[in-house]
């Protein structure tokens, strides 16, 4: 499916009604723009009832093999897992850059559903973006999980529900997808107050989404994967330019500190042993300083 979202260069549309004539499987539609979440929430609806799973690709990325999707059918039809991920590469002017960690697959098998996260989040391997990730249709239409309308954090926030659901992973060690790298500084970017008031809704659902979670594995997986988003939150909210209202919003952000003691991801594992020795005003310090290096690869 190809979704222009009121492009305006006046190539993208012409393209996707192009590839849609030239093969039947693809079909195009175009809607008035409304975010990266109102195109895949419209995906999601008009996706084929005959699908099996939903794959994410942003507009300025690409797959690296003509083969990438085969490569996903054949592990797919050996595990019918709910949830598979795949290796990235970052691309830039440079070229490709291997930006994912290798991982075993063989290692996984014969481990349950909660162990196999718990053991992809520990290696660094669950990333918080959608597109390296292929989920089963299924999971996203019968629990309604679709995108929120927010400006930041929309892939993790998704995904963290998803973790809700699902009850198999599988890994794939090719690399698939190659992620195109953004140019630009933090510090040009402007952090508004909706944006904080973004992060604290999404943190306020963790809270409401990890309560409901009974089982103690899986609530400590749901809780490690929410962990780094926080610290990317923190970091990037330090660029509030209201100094009057910036010590009350963060203080809010703040709140959800606890998630910091959730460090099975190596990521969070670091920043947590700062925070335990040094304080918040240090780690949020650092955290800005990774936010503005763009050292945070989250949506």
């Amino acid at each position: 499916m190809l979704i222009d979202d009121g492009s305006t260069d006046g190539k993208s549309s012409e393209l996707c009604d192009e590839f849609a004539s030239k093969d039947m499987r693809v079909k195009a539609f175009h809607i008035p723009n409304g975010g990266v979440a109102e195109a895949r929430n419209f995906g999601i609806r008009k996706s084929s009832t005959d699908s099996d799973y939903l794959i994410f690709i942003d507009s300025d990325d690409f797959l690296i093999s003509d083969r990438a999707l085969e490569s996903i059918e054949r592990l797919l039809m050996e595990s019918y897992a709910d949830v598979l991920i795949y290796n990235f590469k970052e691309y830039d002017s440079k070229g490709l850059e291997n930006k994912s960690n290798n991982f075993n697959r063989e290692s996984i098998k014969g481990m349950t559903y909660n162990e196999v996260l718990n053991n992809l989040i520990s290696s660094g391997r669950v990333t918080h973006l959608i597109w390296d990730k292929v989920i089963k249709r299924q999971i996203v239409i019968e629990n309604e999980l679709f995108f929120l309308k927010v400006e930041r954090l929309e892939d993790s926030e998704l995904f963290g529900r998803v973790i809700k659901y699902a009850k198999s992973y599988d890994y794939c060690e090719e690399f698939l997808y190659a992620y195109r790298k953004r140019n630009g500084s933090m510090t040009t970017e402007a952090i508004t107050i909706s944006k904080i008031n973004d992060y604290q809704e999404i943190f306020n659902r963790v809270d409401i989404e990890g309560e409901e979670i009974a089982d103690k594995l899986s609530r400590r997986n749901f809780y490690s994967y929410s962990a780094y988003p926080y610290l990317a939150a923190l970091g990037i909210s330090e660029f509030f330019f209201d100094k009057k209202k910036i010590k009350k919003e963060n203080r809010k952000i703040r709140d959800f500190s606890y998630l910091l003691k959730y460090s099975d991801d190596p990521r969070v594992k670091n920043v947590s042993l700062v925070y335990r020795t040094f304080g918040k005003k240090v780690t949020t310090f650092l955290l800005k300083v990774a936010a503005k290096h763009r050292n945070f690869i989250v949506k």
